[in-house]
């Protein structure tokens, strides 16, 4: 009897953390595309062409002053991670009608994750590193 507890109970739990976790992408979205994105804005970091990137983004990220601000976040990062080696893995995920793309890169000293969020036309809405 206990063991059939502990079974139903094992059941509950995984079927409750796999209910909670995170929406896989709609029809609006197709990896290879968020994939492709996220490698051009990474590489545009790498190339400090912080410009293109807020030029390039949604009307959340277009003002001036915010590739000054993504500059002086990526020097920080830089700083403390050293330069950049390879992309390790991405995943991806859809949020408020977001896509969300979480890249864990390699650098000399640590990884570094990134997270891009695009709307429906492929545009960054937001960008956060750590």
């Amino acid at each position: 009897m206990k063991n059939i507890i502990r079974v139903l109970l094992t059941a509950i739990c995984g079927l409750f953390l796999i209910g909670c976790g995170p929406k896989t992408l709609s029809e609006d979205y197709n990896e290879d595309v968020l994939r492709e994105a996220s490698q051009v804005i990474i590489d545009q970091l790498n190339n400090e062409e912080y410009n293109e990137i807020v030029d390039n983004a949604g009307d959340t990220i277009k003002n001036d002053e915010n590739s000054e601000v993504i500059k002086k976040a990526y020097d920080s990062i830089k700083e403390s991670a050293g330069e950049f080696d390879s992309i390790d893995k991405m995943s991806f995920q859809e949020k408020n009608g977001y896509a969300v793309v979480v890249s864990i890169a390699k650098f000399e000293k640590r990884n570094v994750q990134f997270i891009f969020s695009f709307d429906k036309e492929i545009k960054l809405v937001e960008i956060f590193m750590k």
